[in-house]
């Protein structure tokens, strides 16, 4: 069994699938003789997703979340959310490079984790919010920013966020 993460176009825009493929493989008479794998595949999907629509439940998970993006690894912004009533506070080009700053950033860590482990996050605290940026089963990033006033990040990543990711397979 493998998973493969699939974009769809003909779905809801830009949405994201995990498909699990099954296949069983079996030798006829030990002859080399194999029962052809495309009449077996079965396939399982889950539940899809649009980018936008996964943007606003991880909002809508904790009142502290002011801002969530899904941005590709080339800092490309698929989809953006912010909190309602919630004032901006970088423009749209400042946005851009922020993102593009935050992959670098933990691109560059990717080259040690061999040795440390995988990535869970990467976070950074500025004095008006905090910027978290997660990496996704589909090579892409997850960023939220957080007010300052909330103390726990960690808490609200792992017991909010991560149960959302990987409901979708996307963690």
């Amino acid at each position: 069994m493998r998973d493969v993460t699939y974009h769809d176009s003909s779905l809801q825009s830009s949405s994201v699938c995990v498909i699990r493929f099954f296949a069983p493989f079996r030798s006829l008479n030990n002859r080399n003789q194999y029962v052809l794998l495309s009449n077996y595949y079965r396939m399982e999907k889950t539940v899809c997703l649009s980018r936008k629509d996964l943007c606003l439940k991880i909002l809508g998970s904790h009142i502290s979340i002011r801002f969530v993006a899904i941005v590709t690894s080339s800092g490309k912004i698929l989809a953006t959310e912010y909190r309602k009533n919630v004032v901006p506070l970088l423009s749209d080009k400042e946005l851009i490079v922020s993102v593009v700053y935050s992959v670098i950033s933990i691109r560059s860590i990717k080259a040690i984790q061999k040795k440390l482990g995988r990535i869970a996050c990467s976070f950074i605290l500025y004095e008006k919010v905090a910027l978290t940026t997660l990496p996704l089963q589909d090579d892409s990033y997850l960023m939220l920013s957080f007010d300052r006033r909330s103390v726990n990040h960690q808490s609200i990543i792992l017991d909010n966020v991560v149960p959302i990711l990987q409901k979708h397979k996307l963690a």
